[in-house]
């Protein structure tokens, strides 16, 4: 077997450290990763189907994912096509849970486009 290098040796060091060092670049970045501020502190709420049922009311139903010892109140909304809201309320998920899954009817003053859900916040 041949005998490697000093200088092998420290490059192959220098590599092993960089790689290292990327590794614990990433995992810091991966576990602070978050939707938001609020997905950080656990709280998230997902737009799960919606239905336009005309001009008056959109069908909307809501998954909030959330630690078992906070409320939290969330707005849903619907929008016309160019983006302006045409109905939002606001909904909540009680204490005791982890999750809550809810069917919203948003009354809209025009015919909405798309629904969803933001804003979510421990109240």
């Amino acid at each position: 077997m041949a005998e490697r290098s000093v200088r092998t040796v420290i490059g192959y060091g220098v590599i092993g450290l960089f790689c290292a060092a990327c590794a614990l670049g990433f995992g810091i970045i991966m576990s602070n990763a978050g939707d938001s501020a609020d997905g950080i502190r656990g709280i998230s709420a997902k737009t799960i189907s919606y239905k336009v049922e005309g001009a008056q009311s959109t069908r909307l139903t809501v998954q909030i994912l959330k630690p078992a010892d906070a409320a939290v109140t969330c707005t849903a909304r619907a929008q016309r096509a160019d983006g302006l809201v045409v109905g939002s309320e606001q909904i909540t998920a009680a204490k005791g849970k982890t999750s809550s899954t809810q069917l919203v009817v948003l009354k809209t003053t025009d015919l909405a486009h798309t629904a969803d859900v933001l804003d979510c916040a421990a109240s």
